[in-house]
Protein backbone atom coordinates (compact mmCIF):
# COMPACT_ATOMS: atom_id res chain seq x y z
CA UNK A 1 0.00 0.00 0.00
CA UNK A 2 3.24 2.56 0.95
CA UNK A 3 5.12 1.31 -2.07
CA UNK A 4 1.38 2.63 -4.24
CA UNK A 5 0.78 5.33 -2.96
CA UNK A 6 4.59 6.54 -3.42
CA UNK A 7 4.20 5.17 -6.73
CA UNK A 8 1.10 7.47 -7.22
CA UNK A 9 2.59 10.66 -6.09
CA UNK A 10 5.43 10.30 -8.69
CA UNK A 11 3.11 9.54 -11.40
CA UNK A 12 0.67 12.43 -10.07
CA UNK A 13 3.03 14.97 -8.98
CA UNK A 14 0.08 17.52 -8.87
CA UNK A 15 -1.60 15.70 -6.34
CA UNK A 16 1.54 13.94 -4.75
CA UNK A 17 3.68 17.06 -3.82
CA UNK A 18 0.83 18.22 -1.67
CA UNK A 19 0.15 14.91 0.17
CA UNK A 20 4.01 14.31 0.71
CA UNK A 21 3.66 17.91 2.29
CA UNK A 22 1.31 16.98 4.16
CA UNK A 23 2.09 12.90 5.37
CA UNK A 24 3.92 12.41 8.98
CA UNK A 25 6.01 9.77 8.06
CA UNK A 26 6.46 8.44 11.46
CA UNK A 27 2.91 7.86 11.75
CA UNK A 28 1.56 7.16 8.17
CA UNK A 29 4.03 4.84 6.68
CA UNK A 30 5.63 1.56 8.44
CA UNK A 31 8.42 0.86 6.27
CA UNK A 32 11.49 2.85 7.59
CA UNK A 33 12.50 2.69 3.71
CA UNK A 34 9.28 4.57 2.80
CA UNK A 35 9.91 6.88 5.37
CA UNK A 36 13.27 7.75 3.78
CA UNK A 37 11.88 7.80 -0.06
CA UNK A 38 9.44 10.55 1.29
CA UNK A 39 12.11 12.78 2.36
CA UNK A 40 13.97 12.51 -1.19
CA UNK A 41 10.78 12.51 -3.03
CA UNK A 42 9.80 15.29 -1.40
CA UNK A 43 13.18 17.32 -3.10
CA UNK A 44 13.20 15.17 -6.23
CA UNK A 45 9.61 14.74 -6.84
CA UNK A 46 9.59 16.03 -10.62
CA UNK A 47 12.96 13.90 -11.29
CA UNK A 48 12.75 11.24 -8.58
CA UNK A 49 16.00 9.37 -9.81
CA UNK A 50 18.24 12.93 -9.73
CA UNK A 51 20.73 12.71 -7.31
CA UNK A 52 20.03 9.01 -6.94
CA UNK A 53 24.81 8.82 -7.58
CA UNK A 54 25.07 10.73 -4.47
CA UNK A 55 22.93 8.37 -2.53
CA UNK A 56 24.73 5.74 -0.49
CA UNK A 57 21.75 3.94 0.88
CA UNK A 58 21.14 1.05 -1.59
CA UNK A 59 17.47 0.15 -0.28
CA UNK A 60 16.51 3.91 -1.25
CA UNK A 61 17.79 3.85 -4.30
CA UNK A 62 16.28 0.54 -5.27
CA UNK A 63 13.22 1.94 -3.52
CA UNK A 64 13.17 5.00 -6.01
CA UNK A 65 13.84 3.57 -8.92
CA UNK A 66 10.85 0.79 -8.08
CA UNK A 67 8.99 3.86 -7.82
CA UNK A 68 10.10 5.60 -10.68
CA UNK A 69 9.33 2.14 -12.72
CA UNK A 70 5.97 1.53 -11.40
CA UNK A 71 4.86 5.53 -11.76
CA UNK A 72 5.32 5.59 -15.94
CA UNK A 73 3.49 2.37 -15.91
CA UNK A 74 0.73 4.25 -14.08
CA UNK A 75 -0.20 6.22 -17.07
CA UNK A 76 -4.30 5.75 -16.71
CA UNK A 77 -3.74 7.28 -13.15
CA UNK A 78 -6.21 9.22 -11.78
CA UNK A 79 -7.43 11.52 -8.62
CA UNK A 80 -9.62 8.59 -7.84
CA UNK A 81 -7.00 6.43 -8.03
CA UNK A 82 -4.70 8.67 -5.92
CA UNK A 83 -7.51 9.56 -3.04
CA UNK A 84 -8.32 6.05 -3.21
CA UNK A 85 -4.72 5.02 -2.12
CA UNK A 86 -4.60 8.11 0.33
CA UNK A 87 -7.51 6.58 2.22
CA UNK A 88 -6.34 3.51 2.79
CA UNK A 89 -2.91 4.54 4.09
CA UNK A 90 -5.12 6.66 5.91
CA UNK A 91 -7.16 3.86 7.15
CA UNK A 92 -4.12 1.62 8.16
CA UNK A 93 -2.56 4.94 10.33
CA UNK A 94 -6.25 5.00 12.36
CA UNK A 95 -6.39 1.24 12.73
CA UNK A 96 -2.95 1.28 14.12
CA UNK A 97 -3.94 3.67 16.69
CA UNK A 98 -7.37 1.84 17.42
CA UNK A 99 -4.82 -1.20 18.39
CA UNK A 100 -2.25 1.18 20.35
CA UNK A 101 -5.01 3.05 22.26
CA UNK A 102 -6.79 -0.47 22.88
CA UNK A 103 -2.95 -1.66 24.44
CA UNK A 104 -3.55 0.93 26.24
CA UNK A 105 -6.59 1.03 27.69
CA UNK A 106 -7.32 4.19 26.21
CA UNK A 107 -10.64 5.39 24.45
CA UNK A 108 -11.17 4.98 20.96
CA UNK A 109 -14.60 6.51 20.36
CA UNK A 110 -12.92 9.40 18.48
CA UNK A 111 -10.78 6.99 16.18
CA UNK A 112 -14.12 4.64 15.41
CA UNK A 113 -15.45 7.69 14.21
CA UNK A 114 -12.59 8.43 12.17
CA UNK A 115 -12.18 5.32 11.13
CA UNK A 116 -15.88 5.19 9.94
CA UNK A 117 -15.52 8.44 7.97
CA UNK A 118 -12.71 7.49 6.16
CA UNK A 119 -14.18 3.64 5.45
CA UNK A 120 -17.36 6.09 3.95
CA UNK A 121 -15.42 7.95 1.80
CA UNK A 122 -12.82 5.04 0.59
CA UNK A 123 -16.31 3.28 -0.10
CA UNK A 124 -17.92 5.80 -1.73
CA UNK A 125 -15.07 6.15 -4.37
CA UNK A 126 -14.82 2.22 -4.56
CA UNK A 127 -18.17 2.22 -5.89
CA UNK A 128 -17.32 4.74 -8.70
CA UNK A 129 -14.96 2.04 -10.01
Amino acid sequence: MERSFLALCVALPELGGPALADLDPDADLTSDVARRAVAHLRAHLASPTDGLDEVYDRELVARIRELAVRATAMTSASRRDFEIERLQLALARVGREIAAARAEGAAIEELAARRTELRTRLDHLMEQV
